[in-house]
């Protein structure tokens, strides 16, 4: 990470094929789902790399390896996070496919990683998650606005706004108006049903000055 941070792209190459070779004998001997996570998770980080080397080739080797690990361990696990560790590989190599001439077809990957992203959402209900569709949503609309289906492309356009200025409209407390307070539908906030805050009485709907005196 240090490597990364430096721009040092030899050093961070050598460190983070070390650190990938490192995961994929610990997920070879254990086989446990947080090795084979991890390992997955290598893949995307060397990936990235490449791409920034402008070396796609090897991108999308390593792109498609994090895809085909992450893709075994969501259908073992159904988990939040490698679900979503799928999805991001999947954008990774769609984004890829969609960025050079004589690629594969990124549709099928896009489209796969936005189905994840929606289902997340609608799960978690997460300010991250929202996010995470909103990109997604405009990833595969450009794709389509790329390729002149402009009626696809405004769906996913106009769905990625939403979201947007859904997000904006309470931006960056969520987690911590949620662990204490809750919206209301009118828009105000209020004390969680029996639960009392301190300090004093909550007498403002003012999420951040309260917060400011929580904290």
């Amino acid at each position: 990470h240090l490597a990364l941070r430096t721009t040092d792209n030899g050093a961070a190459r050598r460190l983070l094929k070390e650190s990938w070779t490192r995961r994929r004998a610990l997920a070879e001997a254990a086989n446990t789902h947080r090795a084979r996570r991890e390992q997955a998770e290598a893949g995307l980080r060397l990936g990235d790399l490449c791409c920034d080397e402008g070396r796609e080739d090897d991108a999308g080797l390593w792109f498609g390896q994090a895809i085909a690990l992450a893709r075994a361990l969501a259908k073992e696990t159904g988990t939040v996070r490698d679900r979503a560790v799928l999805a991001l590989a999947c954008e990774r190599l769609g984004g890829l496919y969609a960025s050079g001439r004589g690629m594969p077809d990124p549709r099928p990957l896009l489209e796969e990683a936005l189905d994840l992203r929606r289902a997340l959402a609608e799960e978690t209900g997460t300010d991250t998650a929202r996010r995470e569709l909103a990109v997604s949503c405009l990833t595969l609309g450009s794709l389509y606005r790329s390729r002149r289906q402009p009626k696809e492309a405004r769906r996913l356009f106009e769905e990625s706004m939403a979201l947007r200025r859904e997000l904006a409209a309470h931006p960056g407390y969520d987690w911590y108006v949620g662990k204490h307070l809750e919206w209301l539908p009118d828009g105000t906030l209020t004390e969680h049903e029996g639960l009392r805050l301190l300090p004093g009485p909550f007498d403002s709907t003012d999420y951040a000055e309260r917060l400011h005196v929580l904290y």
